[in-house]
């Protein structure tokens, strides 16, 4: 579409430049997530304004929107920058709505899998990627991890994009002939409208424990936010929800749409006849349709089987190929930092609330270690109420634990490790900030093949956050380092 065409219709603007046949195809409020033939949007944030980032982008861009409070600005950067355009409004909102109006037609053709719950969006998306393209079809992912299609791929900073944004890339899929897209929706991302106006094929639901309080303020808050994506399942389309968490049943029960069932407890339509569980594995036998099928998969613990039978039912009411289905489940590897087994014995989990955590060391005692050492921590300016929650659990289902820094953020790393310990019933752990330092001696603990190790909490994250810094840390890079040590 060319620029003028745009131009044409929208409303109350005021433009600076003479390239007005160029062509558009997108836009960007993000300097990260630039397309090709986009506008960039100007915006101000907390930390931020947009209108910095132009000198360094101007290369990729040949049109910007700009709030008509940086007039002046605007007009040196037009003496600087001839070939480019620049459009002026009074009104950003108003004039992005249009655009994405006009821009983003092809979002309403894709089939799009939404997973929302506290814990198991990210390995769920992944394995359904999976499953969809060793059937041949192309499949985009958008979570936390990254945001990923063909062969483009994304660094993520936030779970679920803001709308205009995730529209746009949602948008850009869309034109490299993408026909599956599996979403990860935040509580956030519900609450703040960031999903507003997609429509969703298949909506799951995982899961529904403590986490974003100091967000939500109640648990009920939280799941009124997560119930919302189910308002998002166009005519036809399914629920596929865990009905062994209370949550989750009494989602079930509310819905009136095309639903189906997953457990391990309750009756379903997916629940496993019989599992059990080895180091390195898990298998179980279900019963689809009157025929038994025998699934491996080589994700550990009780709670990646729910993960496991979430792919399967989202995949079965796809109508894909079930043998094909089952090969994809046990040749799936997981997610980096999702109970990742860095090296033999020593994983690494994003585990960062109280049922995340007990989870995963429950699936490591599943998987026959005898010792646990579990080094974790909690982030700062968050729901401080989980910390001594933390602590209990650690003690309960550790054998030792080394309290550190997660991202402490503004507050005090010590304040929020004595926070933690409060939870504690044994004397079974000590206090170590330094993270690297509590690594390495965690590491050396662990003394035999019946012995692991789990790092908590930050998963697939490559940094830390103080209050004056954000530094690079790697939790996997950080256990190589001290094992070369060792």
């Amino acid at each position: 579409m060319k620029l003028k065409g745009i131009l044409n219709k929208l409303p109350l603007v005021e433009v600076i430049g003479e390239n007005l046949f160029q062509e558009v195809e997108s836009a960007s409020s993000d300097s990260r997530l630039i397309f090709p033939k986009s506008i960039f949007i100007v915006r101000k944030g907390e930390n931020f304004n947009s209108l910095d980032f132009i000198p360094q982008i101007r290369d990729k861009v040949n049109c910007f929107l700009v709030p008509t409070e940086y007039r002046e600005v605007v007009l040196n950067y037009s003496n600087k920058y001839k070939d480019k355009v620049f459009i002026l409004t009074k009104d950003l909102p108003l004039v992005m709505e249009v655009i994405s109006r006009e821009l983003f037609k092809g979002i309403d053709k894709l089939n799009i899998i939404g997973i929302t719950g506290t814990n198991g969006k990210t390995t769920i998306s992944f394995l359904i990627k999976k499953i969809l393209q060793e059937q041949g079809f192309a499949c985009g992912v958008l979570g936390t991890v990254y945001y990923a299609w063909k062969d483009k791929k994304y660094s993520s900073f936030l779970t679920t994009l803001d709308n205009f944004m995730l529209k746009a890339i949602l948008n850009r899929m869309y034109k490299d002939e993408v026909k599956y897209v599996v979403l990860e929706v935040s509580s956030h991302g519900l609450a703040l409208g960031r999903v507003k106006d997609l429509t969703l094929l298949r909506a799951i639901f995982t899961n529904l424990s403590r986490d974003h309080l100091d967000f939500h303020k109640t648990m009920d808050n939280y799941f009124k936010a997560k119930f919302k994506i189910f308002r998002l399942l166009k005519r036809g389309g399914v629920a596929v929800v865990n009905v062994d968490d209370n949550y989750g049943f009494l989602a079930y029960k509310k819905l009136r749409c095309r639903k189906l069932s997953f457990s391990l407890e309750r009756d379903s339509f997916y629940k496993p006849l019989a599992f059990r569980f080895e180091k390195g594995r898990a298998e179980f036998l279900i019963n689809l349709r009157g025929k038994e099928l025998f699934v491996k998969t080589s994700l550990i613990g009780r709670f990646n089987l729910y993960n496991v039978l979430a792919g399967l039912g989202c995949a079965d009411s796809l109508g894909l190929n079930i043998p094909k289905t089952l090969e994809s489940i046990s040749s799936f590897k997981g997610v980096r930092g999702r109970m990742e087994e860095v090296r033999k014995g020593v994983f690494i989990d994003y585990a960062h609330t109280p049922i995340a955590l007990r989870e995963a060391l429950l699936s490591l005692r599943e998987a026959k270690f005898k010792k646990i050492i579990l080094v974790f921590g909690c982030g700062g300016q968050r729901d401080r109420t989980k910390r001594p929650k933390m602590g209990r659990i650690a003690s309960l289902y550790s054998d030792y634990s080394f309290i550190t820094s997660d991202n402490p953020r503004a507050e005090n790393p010590l304040k929020i490790c004595k926070q933690i310990e409060r939870g504690f019933t044994n004397r079974n752990y000590e206090i170590i900030l330094d993270r690297r330092e509590a690594i390495k001696r965690a590491l050396k603990m662990k003394s035999s093949q019946d012995a692991a190790v789990l790092i908590a909490g930050k998963g697939h994250e490559t940094f830390q956050i103080f209050k004056d810094k954000k530094v690079r840390f790697i939790d996997q890079k950080v256990v190589e380092d001290c094992l070369k040590q060792c």
